[in-house]
């Protein structure tokens, strides 16, 4: 087994890492150019939508971040205050976590601090930039949910966790968010954006003590407490899922449950989903699509939080030929999980390892990467970590963990598009 010998000093060099008074976990790295990033990451998610939490909450409290905070009353004026700096800024939230990201000239960093830790401590949450992001979101749901391609897979999320907000789809979203007031907003950011749940990492070709020291004095007023973490949602029984469309294709999701991020198999899980999907090389680019011509596209992805995560294949086909595209793909998991073979698995691990060597030459992709970590893990991956992490997959593993994550009885299957019904699907699915 070839290994990667990594040389570059700030890829090499010790993270600096300190907790502050309240609780909130800080860590700087070295990072090459002029530009230093910070990033800030919550522990506050789509996950978190449950008990008194509406759907939509947590995506829309991310959207507001940037509109306004304390210091910066005004979208516009937060604006120019960053631009002016020569920085970039940006607010999210995905299932787990909620992130802002500040970039800026070095010489900066403090007044990018200022403003980072501002927008995600004291968003004013201002009714008519809520009533604005509330239709802008609410549209981007009702356009997702007229996509067959998103249709399907918000099916297979269905399947996977029908009680959970992980298993929500574009309808209901799209249906739930006009309905979200100012007071479900700010009550969820007063319970989930606590100090001591939270992490900020900075990027930074300066001193790494000085920018710990910089972020120490920038969160002094963040109110420490830790909020809990989400339950792991439940598994649903049903195994398929259908939606009749118009549409050229039909588009198929088969998907499993999965381990969480930081679980022993999620490194291994990353590598099987790029042996089966991952690029131009894998088996099934290569045995359902180019030899076959089954498909028109196809990958395979794994996708995991703090806690849940899933395995999941999608492809667009022509509907007349659904049937032989989904025993082609059944046919490459079964084979994949007997048959998997050295050169496969070293060529999805050089495309990761590609992929990860490219992405370190951003600040913001550690400061990201740190940051959340922190947050769902308690802990840092250095870049040497994530390479010995999936050099030490072996073939062996890629053939256990796909036979026990994609075994039969786990796969769910979801279609939708033309002609498509849920008695065709199960027929298939046999």
């Amino acid at each position: 087994m070839k290994t990667v010998t990594v040389t570059d000093p700030y890829l090499t060099a010790a993270p600096r890492q300190q907790t502050a008074a309240n609780g909130l976990r800080i860590v700087a790295s070295a990072c090459n150019g002029g530009l230093a990033s910070i990033a800030i990451a919550v522990p506050c998610g789509t996950t978190d939508e449950i008990g008194s939490v509406p759907l939509g909450a947590s995506m829309l409290l991310g959207r507001l971040l940037t509109q306004g905070c304390r210091a910066f009353p005004t979208a516009e004026g937060l604006a120019m205050y960053v631009e002016t700096l020569g920085g970039v800024y940006h607010a999210g939230a995905d299932q787990d976590v909620t992130a802002v990201t500040v970039s800026a000239p070095v010489e900066e960093l403090v007044a990018a601090l200022g403003a980072a830790v501002d927008m995600t401590t004291n968003p004013l949450l201002a009714k008519g930039a809520l009533r604005i992001e509330r239709r802008r979101l609410a549209g981007q749901f009702r356009a997702a949910a007229a996509v067959p391609a998103s249709r399907a897979g918000d099916l297979a999320d269905k399947l996977l966790w029908p009680e959970s907000p992980e298993g929500r789809t574009s309808q209901e979203m799209a249906r739930a968010i006009p309905r979200l007031d100012r007071e479900a907003v700010a009550a969820l950011h007063a319970d989930r954006f606590r100090a001591g749940g939270a992490a900020l990492a900075i990027a930074t070709p300066g001193s790494l003590a000085a920018a710990v020291d910089a972020a120490q004095a920038a969160v002094e007023s963040w109110p420490g407490g830790r909020p809990a973490m989400a339950p792991a949602p439940a598994n649903g029984g049903q195994r398929v899922a259908a939606a009749a469309m118009q549409a050229d294709l039909a588009y198929l999701a088969l998907a499993a449950p999965a381990a969480a991020r930081g679980h022993p198999d999620a490194d291994g899980l990353n590598l099987v989903s790029v042996v089966l999907g991952g690029g131009a090389t894998s088996r099934l680019f290569v045995e359902v699509r180019e030899k076959r011509g089954l498909c028109y596209g196809i990958g395979c992805r794994y996708a995991a939080q703090a806690n849940a995560g899933a395995l999941r294949v999608d492809a667009g086909v022509p509907a007349d030929r659904l049937d032989e595209a989904i025993a082609a793909i059944l046919e490459q998991v079964q084979d994949l999980a007997t048959a998997a073979n050295d050169e496969e698995v070293a060529k999805a691990r050089a495309l990761l390892l590609g992929h990860l060597a490219m992405e370190s030459d951003r600040p913001e992709t550690w400061a990201r990467r740190y940051s959340r970590d922190l947050v769902q893990l308690g802990r840092i991956r250095t870049y040497s970590d994530i390479v010995a992490a999936l050099e030490a997959v072996t073939t062996a593993d890629i053939r256990r963990l796909t036979a026990a994550y994609l075994a039969p009885d786990r796969l769910r299957f979801s279609v939708a598009g033309p002609g498509v019904t849920r008695r065709r699907v199960a027929r298939l699915a046999r």
